[in-house]
């Protein structure tokens, strides 16, 4: 498996700039992840129009929250490791 670089972003209510800023992240790395957290506006579907992969939380539940579940998926690595 080769290593992937993300670029993990949380958002809310973020719909006017969601999608610019999926762009611009996706010119340096592999995977962009958006973390809805309870957005009412039309955020989720910005990002993935922009090519974004999309977390939707049901409610607003703070960056922490919203981060958590994502980090926790993620592989672990000791650092200096390859």
């Amino acid at each position: 498996m080769s290593d992937e670089i993300l670029a993990i972003l949380p958002a809310y209510n973020e719909e006017v700039s969601i999608g610019s800023i999926v762009l611009h992240s996706r010119q340096h790395v592999d995977r962009v992840i958006v973390i809805d957290d309870g957005s009412s506006d039309r955020t989720a579907e910005m990002a993935k129009l922009a090519g974004a992969e999309v977390i939707r939380h049901p409610i607003n539940r703070g960056k922490g929250a919203a981060l958590k579940p994502v980090l926790k998926r993620l592989p672990r690595t000791e650092p200096g490791s390859s």
